[in-house]
């Protein structure tokens, strides 16, 4: 499943770092490839995220096979490094996505993949909403993929690389906004979409700064797919909206609003988008589009929880004429949204919503 808003590392703890590698896999005329680095990291326990390009996947299966077998996670970065946004066609996104998915899978079994889009390109930048997920959950293999998948942290290596910089000098501008930072998802790159510098990418030099001195400094490494919200996202098998009987629609009051309103849409809107998140026991998590899950934390429903805890655990219980209650358990709340004029004037509180699947 595909959301607007981005999936990255803000919530991990203080001094938990993940780290990713983009552009890959590589060997480099100096013999330096993607598997020796995978091998390092592995040895030391740093187990990471690999980004792959299809095109470069293709060429070099057996380090993607065993970069995969060494315990790291094989995520795609797409097939040729197009950027989203300048793609005219939806077939083409479409196919770029799917063609790599089906690779990476053939090659070493993976499936349900993580996607980072190359070079974060996700929103217009006059617009806060994204038409890609619309077009990328719309095709049955490409819905399986999770993303966006961003970063937190990004030391530019690609730049260091490209004024022939040593190691040192590179590693020095990661560990400094990792210490601003103290936590999140780490961007490298084992390699480069650009042809004239992937040559001179010096991924396993860097690690072998940076590690060392990150561990002296007391981080420690996840996985990508071992971060909490990583899973919830993951686990979002459906979209859905929620509108109540009247025909106002729940939605967010902007993209990146933590407040819910009920609004008669002449035209509906993203922001009216809700992920359904499927938990053990029949429980349920609901994603906003702001990345956040709707929470009975104090006096009103709102989308302020940055993770699931007992006030964002939901049961989905189908009274009379296809309507339904979200109830919490837990705290014995269920959603109820007010209801006003565009006058002001409060009319009711709505708890009895029909829910329908979007497609």
């Amino acid at each position: 499943m595909f959301f607007n808003s981005p999936l990255s590392g803000k919530l991990l703890p203080d001094k938990k770092l993940c780290f990713t590698y983009d552009d890959g896999p590589w060997i480099s005329k100096n013999g330096t490839n993607s598997l020796k680095l995978a091998e390092y990291l592995a040895k030391e326990n740093v187990f990471s995220t690999f980004f792959v390009l299809g095109k470069h996947a293709k060429e070099h299966p057996t380090i993607v096979k065993e970069i995969h077998n060494l315990g790291h996670l094989i995520g795609s970065h797409g097939f040729s490094h197009i950027n989203l946004l300048n793609t005219n066609d939806p077939k083409d996104i479409i196919n770029d996505l799917s063609d790599t998915a089906s690779l990476i899978y053939d090659i070493c079994g993976e499936n349900n993949l993580y996607f980072r889009p190359p070079m974060g390109m996700w929103w217009d930048g006059n617009k806060s909403i994204s038409n890609i997920p619309k077009i990328l959950n719309s095709h049955f293999e490409c819905r399986k993929q999770t993303g966006p998948v961003l970063w937190d942290i990004d030391g530019r290596d690609w730049e260091y690389w490209n004024r022939d910089s040593i190691p040192k000098q590179c590693a020095d501008g990661y560990l400094s906004l990792i210490n601003q930072k103290r936590h999140g998802i780490l961007l490298m790159h084992d390699a480069l979409s650009n042809p004239k510098i992937r040559d001179k990418v010096k991924a396993l030099e860097l690690a072998k700064i940076l590690i060392p001195e990150l561990k002296e400094q007391g981080f420690n490494f996840t996985r990508l797919d071992e971060i909490p919200q990583f899973i919830s996202a993951k686990n979002t098998s459906r979209k859905i909206s929620i509108r109540t009987e009247n025909g106002a629609f729940l939605k967010t009051k902007g993209q990146a609003s933590f407040n819910l309103e009920l609004c008669h849409l002449e035209e509906f809107s993203q922001l009216a988008e809700f992920g359904l998140i499927e938990l053990p026991y029949e429980k349920f998590a609901i994603r906003a589009a702001c990345g956040n899950y709707i929470s009975l934390r104090g006096k009103d429903v709102s989308a302020t929880a940055d993770h699931i805890t007992d006030t964002e655990l939901f049961t989905i219980k189908e009274l009379e004429s296809g309507l339904f209650e979200l109830l919490n358990s837990k705290i014995g709340k269920k959603i109820s949204v007010e209801w006003t004029s565009p006058d002001n004037q409060k009319l009711s509180y709505s708890d009895r919503f029909y829910i329908h699947e979007i497609r």
